[in-house]
């Protein structure tokens, strides 16, 4: 991405002045001269964000630097080659659908200039960290830690973004006898500085944290949104996206295609993320001086739509499915794509009842997914699979976790109640003062204002609500 602090991004302070008049005339001339309706809004993004678009334009407009011509796979590969020192990216045979075919969607997408920059960064830190990680698996060491340490019983969390996963999650992880993975890690699994672990990790969170700060320094109210940071849990899509890179500066683009991906064969996938979390625990262990033998917990939305194979690569995983009634998770579930659109969105102009219907279908898609995998793996046992409630899960967190591990066999304990108690208590605060900042509302997201009735979203998912939330 590009960084804001550089040179090359702010003019001398003389011109700054005139240049956002100019910026400001143009955009008003613009956006009047598209056809809008009342859900006709304007990308929600900084002021910095506004001028560094402007000031780049021009070059993206008449593709003045090679970073604005358009990004093709092989000079993508060759990037990340040149990058590394390395070449081989091991089987590529998902990758060379899933590559290909998200970079010609984003090509027909109207991107503005920082949009663009950050979606091709995008691109080629997957595939140099494809390249690392394929590296690392050939090294003695860590083939001989991979071939002796297999992912026992993982927890993954699946369900609609907007679900509670993510609270779910940080709050599993409490348990001492869980882990999950971190931001920094996610982003690349392999270590820079072998000979110096501490001192690695140390410099990777930083170059982490840094990467997260710009992001919202470009689109601040993406921490409303979803909180972020180096040392936090985060989503499993953050690794997965070496073979399918699908994260915020893309997935708006993939609204309308999203039944193509999920006829693609995502065993690959999921076999090299379990390779990748096996290279983060390996590095624990020699960091920390002896092994890391926690239980993971994971979670990422999208695998409610490929849990088949999933369960096919990790064969005695646990899934938790969490459940929020479509009235509420809908309106939320859109401000968070859409927050990806503010960042990227070149036209000027974003449609917040396109981008609602989308969330519909989307959702529609996924429900119908999960319920089918559900149904299954409910023939055979209960035990692998289980349910939460969002109600529940935020006005009964203690009691909420106790029952997943009824379901599960596993010991609640003393200890783990105490850093769920204490951690409850530092997520009051943290959400009291969000509220402060906002006008007493942590957020404040309606059906109405993405082109949806209540009745519409009743009508639609009654037969969900019906099966999976008949208490609510």
């Amino acid at each position: 991405m590009v960084d804001p602090t550089s040179g090359f991004l702010y003019p001398d302070i003389r011109y700054v002045a005139p240049l956002l008049l100019f910026l400001v005339v143009v955009s008003i001339w613009m956006n009047d001269s598209k056809e809008k309706n009342k859900y006709s809004v304007s990308p929600k993004v900084s002021l910095i964000c506004h001028i560094i678009n402007f000031l780049l334009w021009p070059f993206q407009k008449f593709q003045l630097r090679e970073e604005f011509r358009p990004l093709e796979l092989s000079n993508a590969k060759r990037y990340a080659t040149k990058k590394t020192g390395l070449t081989d990216f091991g089987d590529w045979s998902f990758s060379e659908i899933a590559f290909p075919y998200i970079i010609e969607l984003a090509s027909q997408y109207s991107y503005s200039p920082v949009g663009y920059l950050a979606f091709q960064d995008f691109i080629i830190r997957k595939m140099t960290t494809r390249l690392r990680i394929n590296d690392e698996l050939k090294q003695k060491s860590t083939k001989e830690y991979c071939d002796s340490n297999p992912i026992r019983q993982p927890i993954f969390i699946v369900g609609l973004p907007r679900t509670g996963t993510t609270f779910l999650q940080r709050l599993l992880s409490l348990d001492p006898a869980n882990t999950s993975p971190f931001t920094w890690e996610l982003m690349d699994p392999v270590p820079r500085i072998k000979e110096d672990l501490e001192k690695d990790k140390i410099k990777r969170v930083k170059y982490c944290q840094k990467n997260i700060d710009t992001l919202l320094s470009l689109v601040p109210h993406g921490a409303d949104i979803h909180e972020l940071g180096a040392e936090l849990p985060e989503e499993c899509m953050l690794l997965m996206g070496v073979d399918a890179p699908m994260l915020i500066f893309n997935f708006h683009t993939l609204l309308n295609v999203q039944e193509v991906f999920y006829k693609w064969n995502w065993s690959q996938p999921y076999m090299n993320y379990y390779k990748g979390l096996q290279i983060i625990k390996h590095y624990r262990g020699l960091r920390e001086g002896s092994p890391d033998t926690r239980r993971w917990v994971l979670k990422s939305p999208p695998h409610l739509g490929a849990l088949d194979f999933l369960t096919n690569v990790f064969p005695d995983a646990r899934i938790v499915w969490s459940h929020r009634d479509p009235k509420e998770c809908l309106p939320s579930l859109s401000s968070l794509v859409r927050a990806g659109q503010d960042l990227c969105e070149g036209s000027g102009v974003i449609q917040l009842d396109e981008l609602g219907q989308h969330m519909v279908t989307y959702a529609d898609d996924m429900y119908k997914r999960g319920d089918i995998f559900f149904d299954k793996i409910n023939e055979k046992s209960s035990f692998y699979g289980s349910h939460v409630l969002y109600k529940k899960l935020l006005s009964d967190p203690i009691e909420t976790v106790r029952d997943l591990y009824d379901d599960f066999g596993y010991e609640f304990t003393d200890e783990y109640k105490r850093n769920i108690e204490s951690y409850l208590r530092e997520d009051k605060m943290k959400r009291s003062s969000m509220k402060g900042r906002n006008g007493g509302k942590v957020n404040n997201y309606t059906l109405e204002e993405y082109g949806l009735t209540k009745s519409e979203v009743d009508e639609k998912f009654a037969w969900y609500f019906k099966k999976y939330m008949p208490t609510s």
